[in-house]
C-alpha cells in the first residue's frame, strides 16, 4: 500500500517517468523490504502514514474532507511511531502557514488521537510515554547505555548514516547520489513547499537518532531507524533520476549501479536475516565497537551462513 500510494504521490508532484523506478526502489532497495515488511514493526505503518499525508494535503485546493483526513493521517503517524512527531509538527506548520481556513478541519484527528494514545498509555502504563518507558528502563541493563538521550551527537549522526551495519548510506548508496544531485534537481519541486519543508525536517530527524543512546536500533538489520523515512528520499530519488535523464549518463550510471547494490543487500536482509552476526562473537548491543568492524559485517555473515 506504501509504494503503490507513493508511486501516484511521485506522478501527482510532476517526477513522470522516474516515478515507478523510485517507487520500486524504496519497495526493494531500502528497509521497507528488509525490516518493515519482514515482522509488526512500527516503521510500515509509519512510512504509510507519512505518504498519506502528503498525498492528502497535495494539490491546491485543499477541500475540508482532505485536510481532516491527513489530520488523521499525520495524528496516526505519530501514533505509530513517537519520533515521527518531526515530521507531524513540519506539516501542523505548513497547514497553518499555507491553509490557516482549514486548520479547524486538520486539528481535530490529532486532538482525538493524540487524547486517546496519552489515555491509553497512562491507563495501562501509568505514564505518558506508554511502554516505552519500560523499553528505555530495559536498555540501561541491556545496551549498558546513560539515559535515552544520553548518546554522543557526532558518532550517533556517523553511525546512523555511515556505519557498515547500521549506515543508510552503506545499505542505501542511492540515496547518496541522489542527496548530491539534490541542488541541481531541486527546482521540480519548487511548486511542493509542503514537499520541501519535510524533506528539510530529515535533518533534525536524523539528528534525534544520533542522540538516541540506541542509536542502531538493537538487534536488526541495517538502518531501522530511517524506514519511517524512506518515501521521501524516494521523492529525491525521483527527481534526482529526472535530472539525471536528461542531462548526464554518468550519473544515470552511478544510480542504476547504487540501486541494484541496494537491491541485493535488503534481498540479503529479506531471505537471509537473521544471522548470528548480532550475537557472536559479542552481543553488539553490549561490543558498540563492532558496529564499525568492515570485515565482518552483518551482510557478508548473513551470505556465508546462507550458503552453508
Amino acid at each position: 500500500l506504501t509504494v503503490a500510494l507513493l508511486h501516484q504521490l511521485l506522478v501527482r508532484l510532476g517526477a513522470g517517468g522516474a516515478s515507478l523506478p523510485a517507487a520500486l526502489t524504496a519497495a526493494l532497495g531500502s528497509s521497507l523490504w528488509s525490516t518493515a515488511s519482514r515482522t509488526l514493526w512500527q516503521h510500515g505503518p509509519a512510512a504509510l502514514a507519512l505518504t498519506g499525508t502528503v498525498f492528502l494535503l497535495l494539490p491546491r485546493p485543499l477541500p475540508r474532507w482532505r485536510a481532516a483526513l491527513a489530520g488523521v493521517s499525520a495524528a496516526s503517524l505519530v501514533a505509530f511511531r513517537a519520533t515521527d512527531l518531526v515530521f507531524a509538527l513540519v506539516v501542523l506548520a505548513w497547514v497553518a502557514r499555507h491553509h490557516l481556513r482549514r486548520l479547524a478541519a486538520f486539528l481535530p484527528g490529532p486532538v482525538v488521537i493524540g487524547v486517546l494514545l496519552v489515555g491509553y498509555n497512562w491507563w495501562f502504563f501509568g505514564t505518558v510515554e506508554g511502554g516505552q518507558a519500560e523499553v528505555e528502563r530495559l536498555h540501561r541493563a541491556m545496551h549498558r547505555v546513560g539515559g535515552p538521550w544520553s548518546g554522543d551527537l557526532a558518532a550517533g549522526h556517523a553511525g546512523t548514516l555511515l556505519s557498515p551495519n547500521r549506515g543508510l548510506l552503506v545499505f542505501c548508496p542511492w540515496v547518496a547520489v541522489a542527496l548530491a544531485v539534490a541542488p541541481a534537481s531541486a527546482r521540480g519541486l519548487a511548486p511542493w513547499s509542503l514537499v520541501r519543508w519535510l524533506l528539510v525536517s530529515l535533518v533534525p530527524y536524523g539528528l534525534v537518532f544520533s542522540k538516541y543512546a540506541v542509536w542502531w536500533g538493537g538487534h536488526c538489520f541495517g538502518p531501522r531507524y530511517w524506514t519511517d523515512a524512506v518515501p521521501l528520499l524516494a521523492i529525491l530519488l525521483a527527481f534526482g533520476l529526472r535530472w539525471s535523464w536528461r542531462n548526464s549518463r554518468a550519473v544515470t550510471l552511478l544510480f542504476a549501479l547504487t540501486i541494484v547494490f541496494s537491491v541485493f543487500v535488503h534481498a540479503v536482509g529479506a531471505f537471509c536475516y537473521p544471522s548470528s552476526w548480532n550475537a557472536h562473537p559479542v552481543n553488539v548491543d553490549v561490543a558498540h565497537e563492532r558496529l564499525w568492524d568492515w570485515r565482518d559485517t552483518e551482510v557478508s555473515r548473513c551470505l556465508v551462513e546462507a550458503f552453508r
